[in-house]
């Protein structure tokens, strides 16, 4: 294979270009899914603004494999949280308290205080104000 220099047109492909083209080929592929996991865990450039900018590029099974391998800040969540799966961004993605407070209802709850990656699912690092919370909401975690 040459380098992308000598290539015209791959010197002339942007990143995204790049990205779009590995995600289509590896939708061809039998072994789609875990190439597409361990794509997206290698790829810096996959994060919160470039989903944003291309979501309706990604399929619903891309996003929730997206959800379970990156983290993705809390205005990318707040926004596409009716359509992300809400067991991944319970067990996987880190978010405020007052976000959990938010989409408690939503949100699995004995997920995010046992597996989650919140440093707060431990009782000691809580604030007062989500102990009380989970208190009137009768959780004993």
């Amino acid at each position: 294979v040459a380098p992308e220099s000598a290539n015209p047109i791959a010197a002339t492909m942007t990143v995204e270009d790049v990205i779009f083209l590995d995600i289509k080929s590896m939708r061809e592929t039998d072994s789609y899914k875990s190439k597409f996991k361990k794509y997206v865990q290698s790829k810096t450039e996959i994060d919160s603004a470039f989903i944003d900018a291309h979501y309706s590029f990604f399929m619903p099974w891309e996003l929730d494999a997206i959800v379970a391998a990156k983290q993705l800040d809390e205005a990318f969540l707040e926004k596409y949280f009716g359509a992300l799966d809400k067991g991944k961004i319970s067990r996987y993605q880190q978010f405020s308290e007052g976000f959990f407070m938010k989409h408690y209802s939503q949100l699995d709850a004995t997920v995010v205080l046992t597996k989650g990656k919140n440093e707060w699912r431990k009782k000691e690092k809580r604030s007062k104000q989500l102990d009380v919370f989970l208190r009137l909401k009768g959780v004993k975690i």
